[in-house]
């Protein structure tokens, strides 16, 4: 990782969002040490000498108060429709996602524009437990149901 880049923080995640490998800048900046205390069910990975690796299991939130880039609508359209390119160029057409409530409205417009081919199964994440309304305002962007 310190070759990719050492005077600028760099975070990787994997698709899953359940992992996370960051640079040393990036930890720094974090406040995160070899003896940091990781969220319930995290884990943060350790070398045969006790030093850190730079990778994060189920504790990435450990590393969410660094600054991330934030992106525009048309630059979120322009990845999925990149993304939806490949993936139909491999014969896939319904994909999961982890689910991202900001590119919500982004999906739901290329949908009702007829821009969308793929179909996509999102999930969304509740922190703690939802009410009814709350629920209802995660999912009614999405929410559509074909037979």
């Amino acid at each position: 990782m310190e070759e990719l880049d050492t005077d600028k923080p760099v975070v990787l995640s994997d698709t899953s969002k359940h992992g996370r490998l960051a640079n040393k800048i990036a930890i720094e900046m974090a406040g995160i040490t070899k003896d940091s205390t990781p969220l319930d069910g995290g884990k943060v990975f350790l070398d045969e000498n006790g030093e850190l690796t730079g990778y994060f299991s189920d504790a990435a939130s450990m590393l969410d108060s660094l600054p991330t880039i934030e992106h525009t609508k048309e630059q979120i359209k322009e990845a999925y429709d990149m993304f939806q390119k490949l993936a139909n160029s491999y014969g896939l057409t319904v994909i999961d996602s982890g689910g991202a409530e900001d590119n919500y409205a982004v999906v739901s417009d290329m949908e009702k524009d007829g821009e969308l081919t793929l179909r996509i199964n999102t999930t969304s994440w509740a922190g703690q437990p939802l009410g009814t309304e709350e629920a209802e305002r995660l999912i009614k962007p999405v929410w559509r149901t074909r037979v």
